[in-house]
Parts: C-alpha cells; structure tokens; sequence
C-alpha cells in the first residue's frame, strides 16, 4: 500500500510538472491554393517569440508561414492567459490559423493546454462559445464549427471546470480556423489559453 501511495504521489507530481510548462503557441499557414506573404507585427510594450517559417524548404511558403508564442512564463493552470500577435497580409486570399502548443523534442514533453475565446481584431470568432458542434467526417470527433481539430488525442471539452467549453491541444494536436484577408490589412489573433493535464488515453 505503501509503495502505491508514493507512486501515486509520483505521477501526480509529474503530471503537475507539465501542466506548469505549458506555453501557448499560434501558427499562421498557407491553406489551399493560397500562399500569401505576410509579416509578424511585434508589440514592444509585449513582444513575443516569433519565427517566419525558417523549417520550410519552399522559400514562397516560408513567407507564408509563422507561428508566435510567450515564452516569459509557463501558463498558469489555475488563471487562463490571453496571447495576443498581429501580423500584416502582403496580399489577398487565405490563410490557415492553428490554435496549439510548444514544440518539444521528445513526444511525451509536447505540454498540453486549454483554448478558447478566439478572437480576430478584437472580435469573437464564429461559434465564439464552442457550443455548436458537429461530427468531422476525417476523424469523427465532436467538433466546434467554424472551427477543424487535428491529432489522434485533440478533444472538445464541454465543461474545462467553470462550466464553459475549451479544446485541449498540444504541438501536435490542434485547433485550427480559415481567415481570409485583404492585402496590407493587419490582423490581430487573440485566445484565451490554461495549462492542462495530457489526456489520459
């Protein structure tokens, strides 16, 4: 009994290790047949850690890709963290914007988060409370419309303990929306974000 009392204490622990290494991430993506340029915007009163796509090999889709996120402090598991970027189009159509966490290299550190309340240019997203869902055809996972979900272990939760909706994500394992954007506009991404425990399963 003993030894799975201290065991227990272990994985509990560890479990609140990762929850406090959280750190919310935001990615901007070409999406279709779009591959629009666009531009991080730092706020020097808040910068953030930002990177133009420096992985893609395909100099026109690095252009087109970035992703920002504040690496000042894990997010608290008890209080939810807004982040907040902007970025600038350099030309018309649309892009893809995914809601997730930091990278980690080993697969069992990837941290895992809760998001909700997005907003664009200080406006709420469609379906703005989660509570309209529907059954994705590729996965058939409860799904927020207005919205697409990514990764075996992605999940909408109902209840995130204050009785309102929130996905919970990792790097792997996101929450994604289409934005259509006009040349030379800014765009300005918020979401509210909480560290969470990895899903059991």
């Amino acid at each position: 009994m003993k030894h799975k009392f201290f065991a227990l204490i272990f994985v509990l622990t560890a479990l609140a290790a990762v929850a406090a290494d959280s750190f919310a991430r935001v990615s901007v993506y070409p999406v279709e047949k779009f591959k629009v340029p666009i531009r991080f915007i730092q706020d020097k009163e808040k910068p953030l850690h930002f990177d133009n796509g420096n992985w893609c090999k395909d100099p026109v889709e690095r252009k087109a890709t970035l992703f920002f996120q504040d690496i000042t402090k894990p997010l608290s598991a008890e209080t939810w963290t807004t982040i907040k970027g902007t970025f600038r189009a350099e030309e018309s159509g649309k892009v893809q914007v995914s809601f997730h966490a930091r990278y980690a290299e080993a697969e069992e550190a990837r941290n895992w988060a809760l998001v909700r309340n997005i907003r664009i240019n200080g406006k709420p997203w469609v379906n703005y409370d989660l509570k309209q869902t529907y059954i994705h055809k590729s996965n058939q996972k409860v799904t927020p419309k207005g919205f697409w979900m990514t990764g075996k272990q992605i999940t909408l939760q109902e209840d995130a303990g204050d009785g309102k909706a929130a996905v919970l994500v990792n790097h792997d394992n996101r929450l994604n929306l289409v934005l259509e954007v006009k040349e030379g506009e800014t765009y300005t991404i918020e979401a509210d974000y909480q560290a969470a425990f990895a899903p059991l399963f």
